[in-house]
C-alpha cells in the first residue's frame, strides 16, 4: 500500500492517565500517502470527544484521542527541498511550531468518514492510554522523578498535577516543599469542593 509511516507507535509525553500509579503510555502514529492520488484514511474512536479510560479513585481519565491533519502540502517535496525542514514527526511539535508554510492545520475528533488524502499530506492520531489509579498528591515524588527522566511526562505535569516540588535541572525532589505544596492543594480543594445537590444543579440541563 501507499501508506508512509512518519512517525510510528511513538510514545507521547503526557499521553497517560494520571494518579497514585500512572495509566501505561499511549502512543501517536503519523502518516501520509505516497505515489497516488486514489488513497484516503478513516478513522473511528470512542474518546474521541471524552476520554474513554476513567480514573479510578482519585485517579485522573487519560486524554481524549484526536485526528489532527496537516493539509495542502507534500511532505516529500518539502523534505527534498530542505531535508532539514523539520528535526523530528512529533504531533506537539508539528500542531504548535507549524513549520510547513502554507499548510492547513486543523484538530478535530477522531471520526471521521473515508477522505482522500493527497499526496504528502499529513495524518496524525494519538491512542491506547489508560487512567490513573487513586489520588495524584499520593504518587511517591521519586516515581514522578523517574517519569520526568524517562520524558513521559512534562515539568507541567510534575509540577501542576503531582504538586512536586524539585530542581529541574537535577531532578532532585524537595521533601519538605513537595509536602507543603500537596497539602496546600488539599486545602485549596476543599476550597473548590461543593455537595453533590449544588454542583447538579449547575451541571444538569433541562435538555
Amino acid at each position: 500500500t501507499p501508506i508512509i509511516r512518519l512517525g510510528a507507535n511513538r510514545l507521547a509525553k503526557d499521553r497517560i492517565g494520571w494518579g497514585k500509579y500512572r495509566a501505561g503510555m499511549g502512543y501517536e502514529q503519523i502518516a501520509t500517502a505516497r505515489g497516488t492520488a486514489l488513497w484516503g484514511f478513516m478513522t473511528g474512536c470512542e474518546g474521541s470527544k471524552f476520554p474513554s479510560a476513567q480514573g479510578l479513585f482519585g485517579g485522573y481519565s487519560c486524554p481524549s484521542y484526536q485526528l489532527l491533519k496537516i493539509k495542502g502540502i507534500n511532505i516529500f517535496n518539502l523534505l527534498k527541498e530542505n531535508p532539514k525542514i523539520v528535526e523530528e514527526f512529533d504531533i506537539v511539535k508539528l500542531m504548535n511550531e507549524r513549520p510547513f508554510a502554507g499548510g492547513q492545520y486543523s484538530s478535530n475528533d477522531m471520526g471521521m468518514t473515508f477522505e482522500i488524502c493527497n499526496e504528502g499530506e499529513i495524518y496524525m492520531i494519538c491512542q491506547g492510554s489508560g487512567a490513573g489509579y487513586g489520588d495524584v498528591l499520593e504518587r511517591d515524588p521519586q516515581l514522578v522523578m523517574k517519569d520526568l527522566e524517562e520524558d513521559l511526562i512534562s515539568h507541567e505535569s510534575a509540577r501542576e498535577l503531582y504538586h512536586v516540588v524539585y530542581d529541574a535541572a537535577a531532578l532532585v525532589v524537595d521533601e519538605a516543599g513537595t509536602r507543603a505544596a500537596r497539602d496546600a492543594e488539599r486545602q485549596a480543594r476543599l476550597q473548590r469542593g461543593r455537595p453533590f445537590r449544588e454542583f447538579v444543579a449547575d451541571w444538569v440541563k433541562p435538555e
